[in-house]
């Protein structure tokens, strides 16, 4: 899928060089995964939230393949129902910037 863009070289290295400790993280906009997926295997808690219920429904499937431990809701950015954490790591790599005005995503 085009909106996919896969494990981010950028999360990766920030994780591996420790610069990121393991804590509570939220994805959002989290596609099919792979980022939940790679901080999940190395320690955090984490949540990925996406509107649509298919990648949702992916995200879980993929998790269980991997054998981690992550959840995953479908929501709406501009008006979260189903988050109530505090997250020490929020991931987003354009899932706002597409947040119009009008409070569209």
């Amino acid at each position: 899928m085009p909106w996919d863009s896969g494990l981010w070289t950028e999360l990766v290295e920030l994780v591996q060089s420790g610069k990121l400790k393991p804590g509570h993280a939220v994805d959002f906009g989290s596609d099919t995964a792979s980022n939940v997926i790679f901080l999940a295997q190395h320690g955090f808690e984490v949540i990925g939230i996406n509107f649509a219920l298919s990648a949702v429904e992916k995200g879980r499937r993929m998790a269980k393949e991997a054998g981690v431990q992550a959840k995953f809701n479908q929501d709406n950015l501009t008006n979260l129902q189903h988050l109530s954490s505090a997250f020490d790591l929020l991931v987003d790599y354009g899932t706002f910037d597409e947040i119009s005005d009008a409070g569209n995503c």
